[in-house]
């Protein structure tokens, strides 16, 4: 796809509007692929036709948005939550008006518990084995 520029001296120069634009367009033919990440920022509200997420990779810390239809969400009736591991199949889309990347999801699946998740749980059964979560150590507020 040939995208809009102005030429400047010896620069070809374009609108922010054509480079999304273009960047937008070269994303759509790139194929589906499946990314591995924890769960997070998980946003679902009737109201809205699309459920928001965040996939973390625990390792580097690194993220991606990922959007995806309410009612194909809702369809595969995995009951999923903040901390969980999953592979999710989509593709790179971009947002032209805002420049905004992100993730496109056709599906997902459930592979296990994040390690984040993981590990909030073991510190949780430490401190329970320490009597800390015990009601008499409770205080009123």
């Amino acid at each position: 796809m040939k995208v809009p520029h102005t030429i400047v001296g010896d620069r070809k120069v374009f609108s922010v509007s054509a480079f999304n634009g273009g960047i937008a367009s070269w994303l759509a033919r790139l194929p589906q692929v499946w990314v591995e990440g924890e769960v997070t920022e998980l946003k679902r509200v009737d109201a809205w036709a699309t459920v928001f997420l965040t996939l973390k990779d625990p390792g580097g810390g690194a993220t991606l948005r990922v959007t995806m239809s309410r009612r194909r969400f809702d369809a595969l009736a995995l009951g999923i939550a903040d901390g969980e591991k999953v592979h999710v199949l989509g593709r790179a889309e971009l947002y032209e008006q805002k420049g905004d990347l992100a993730f496109r999801a056709v599906t997902v699946e459930r592979i296990g518990v994040g390690d984040h998740l993981a590990a909030i749980e073991r510190l949780k059964r430490l401190l329970a084995a320490e009597g800390l979560f015990a009601v008499e150590r409770k205080r009123p507020l």
